[in-house]
């Protein structure tokens, strides 16, 4: 028997759904039911135009304690492997202190990158500042090999 495919998300209206299926996250949409998270993951950026809190309270009508982690980290992943200055400048108002800590080096990269816009790059710098992870992720340790000028 096939477990039933519950809609838990509006992605977008009349579009496409967050939905589970058994206990596997999916992607309904108007012309294919319950796509894999692996496969779907474009499917969730539009996510990151609504507040965070908006998204979530709307899980919570269909699932008594969500955790969209899963989802939610898919669609980090996805911003930041293909980085899109509309999409990372969305994604640094959508992050959280776990999802920050979880991608600070992935953040950085896309910070020190020249794929988005100096805003968005500044933008990324003063979030991981101020978690304290831009500077330990700042400057790998170098050896000192007394080839500095005085040495």
């Amino acid at each position: 028997m096939v477990s039933p495919r519950r809609r838990v998300l509006t992605i977008m209206p009349d579009s496409a759904w967050l939905v589970v299926v058994g206990e596997r996250w999916g992607v309904d949409t108007r012309h294919e039911d319950a796509v894999p998270l692996e496969r779907s993951r474009l499917w969730l950026l539009p996510l990151l135009d609504r507040p965070r809190e908006e998204v979530e309270a709307e899980a919570r009508l269909y699932l008594a304690d969500p955790d969209l982690s899963e989802p939610f980290n898919a669609m980090i992943e996805t911003v930041l492997s293909v980085p899109s200055e509309y999409y990372v400048s969305r994604l640094v108002g959508w992050l959280k202190t776990e999802d920050i800590l979880a991608f600070a080096t992935d953040l950085r990269k896309v910070a020190l990158g020249r794929s988005c816009s100096q805003a968005t790059r500044h933008a990324l710098k003063r979030l991981l500042n101020r978690h304290g992870v831009w500077a330990a992720h700042s400057h790998p340790a170098q050896p000192d090999r007394g080839d500095h000028p005085g040495a």
